[in-house]
């Protein structure tokens, strides 16, 4: 998730693994556990065996009282609903849907016509960047374009993107 607001990079909920509608009391004990299991004093802390004790600290801060809870609550409700808004707003196209043509130096440029009649533009750079997400510049329209990428190890072995 990503970080508006008081939001953890984490889902507070889940790095304590409790359901939204947990009771205070609910949060407590599983706060208490993980931190006793997690907690960097401990030999027994096992790296990799959950969530680093700085995301419990975070998650735990983010809910330990009915405040804290509440204005936590309605920053992950709004970045939920930025990335439902934003996915909505997301549309895969193939590069086979794309027009191509070459620039002045010979390179690759992909086109593609937005709702708004703006131009998305995907440069062979770009391609070899990986580039995953391509915003148009007019509306709120973003495009991701869907391409393989070949192994230069083994031609034909490719990643598709």
């Amino acid at each position: 998730m990503g970080s508006s607001g008081n939001v953890p990079v984490a889902d507070a909920y889940e790095v304590l693994g409790v359901p939204r509608d947990a009771s205070a009391d609910d949060i407590r004990r599983a706060y208490h556990r993980l931190a006793r299991e997690q907690h960097p004093d401990r030999s027994s802390a096992v790296p990799g065996g959950g969530p680093p004790f700085v995301q419990l600290q975070e998650a735990w801060e983010a809910l330990r009282d009915a405040e804290a809870r509440r204005t936590y609550d309605v920053a992950l409700t709004a970045d939920e609903y930025a990335q439902l808004r934003a996915s909505a707003l997301t549309h895969d196209v193939d590069l086979s849907e794309m027009d191509y043509a070459e620039d002045e130096s010979g390179g690759g440029v992909w086109s593609y016509t937005c709702r708004c009649a703006a131009r998305f533009e995907l440069t062979e750079a770009q391609l070899a960047d990986g580039v995953e997400l391509l915003e148009c510049q007019s509306c709120t329209l973003a495009i991701r374009p869907l391409y393989q990428l070949a192994d230069e190890d083994d031609a034909g072995c490719e990643d598709e993107r």
